[in-house]
């Protein structure tokens, strides 16, 4: 298994209850959805569940992870589970073009590496950046043939959808039929980043289970069993939000952020000096990046806003600043301009910006919009 970020799901007690159903096999329900977000403990939680279902000999305490069943699915390969990935359309081979089949093997190594994997590595893996990644209609047909196979261990058949917003319509509607029609011990389970991009059919006919975020103090010594500094645990804990794929990402990627850190801090100047001209010429630079870029930024201006906040009440020394001395810039100086009010109004334009751009909204009309938002906060006299 991955020497990746490992969290003790017993620490995450409002979990016991869905674990525990898995190992006493009874009500399992047919179509089931995890929500969280990005690089959340959706997949831990996932591989668990199938643990306990799968096992030959699941106690009190979980699956035994010694039994043929969970050595296979350690490794990912268990003949009774299936995984549903979305790919690059196109670059499959023969009669599994548009398919995730030939890409198993690597994402078999992808996710063994990352327990908890952000979708943005996935498509970066595929070089599929500028390309449609998505789950194909060719993909619910193969679903369906695997479902109809006998099951090798004589117990449950499982299909492992990831990242269900991304199936394509025509997609969507052929699965329908499975879940409406489900066959005898078998499980169709989603682990979804974006609920509300699920088409609705198929969401509304799903047990949905939504992941919370990590307490600081149990990512915190994940984060410490890897070897990472408290201080620097503690802060990448704050950053990525709870999610401890995203924490683990911020700390091999440390250097991903000078890029999102400097754009803060180009536009918040640019909002304070009300230079119009200049920001609306930031905005359609910054919408010229690719969208993931687009989304980090605004989720790490959301965090450094929040720090400045806690900063101002003493609650907090250091921010991500701290970590990029030769960035110029004085966090003190604009946590002076923050207080609960304005952060609120702040946090509400970020979080509609950032929907926007997940939505497909044109990103500078969306950005540049922000900053004219921003401008006109900073304006106001408290």
């Amino acid at each position: 298994m991955s020497a990746g970020l490992q969290i003790p799901l017993n620490k995450l007690p409002e979990w016991s209850l869905w674990l525990d159903q898995a190992a006493q096999r009874e009500r399992i329900p047919h179509a089931q959805m995890l929500v969280c977000e990005d690089g959340g403990i959706a997949w831990p939680l996932a591989l668990d569940y199938l643990h306990r279902l799968l096992c030959a000999a699941p106690s009190a305490l979980g699956a035994c992870k010694t039994c043929p069943s969970c050595i296979q699915l350690a490794n990912l390969a268990h003949p009774d589970v299936h995984w549903i990935i979305p790919v690059v359309g196109g670059e499959g081979r023969g009669d599994d073009e548009d398919s995730s089949a030939p890409f198993l093997a690597d994402f078999r190594r992808f996710l063994l590496d990352n327990p908890q994997p952000l979708a943005n590595d996935w498509v970066e893996l595929l070089g599929g950046k500028q390309k449609v990644v998505q789950i194909s209609v060719k993909e619910s047909a193969r679903i369906q043939r695997l479902l109809s196979l006998k099951s090798h261990g004589g117990g449950f058949k499982v299909v492992v959808i990831w990242m269900p917003e991304r199936l394509n319509d025509s997609a969507a509607n052929k699965l329908l039929k499975l879940i409406e029609e489900p066959q005898d011990r078998t499980l169709l389970l989603f682990i979804s980043h974006d609920e509300q991009s699920v088409i609705a059919t198929i969401r509304s006919r799903c047990q949905v289970h939504y992941a919370r975020p990590l307490g600081s103090s149990i990512l915190i010594d994940g984060l410490m069993g890897l070897g990472i500094p408290a201080d620097q645990a503690e802060l990448l804990a704050e950053l990525s939000g709870g999610q401890p794929g995203q924490a683990v990402m911020l700390h091999r990627n440390r250097d991903a952020l000078r890029e999102p850190l400097q754009w803060f801090v180009t536009f918040m100047r640019l909002v304070y000096k009300k230079d119009l001209l200049a920001l609306l010429a930031f905005a359609e630079s910054l919408a010229k990046e690719p969208r993931e870029q687009q989304k980090q930024w605004i989720q790490v201006s959301a965090q450094l806003l929040s720090q400045l906040l806690r900063m101002r009440h003493g609650a907090l020394k250091n921010s991500l600043f701290s970590w990029f001395p030769d960035v110029s810039f004085q966090p003190e100086a604009l946590a002076g301009l923050i207080d609960e009010t304005r952060h609120r109004e702040i946090q509400d334009l970020l979080q509609s910006a950032l929907a926007d751009i997940q939505r497909n909204i044109n990103s500078r009309i969306v950005l540049s919009d922000l900053g004219l938002q921003f401008m006109r906060l900073f304006a106001e006299r408290r």
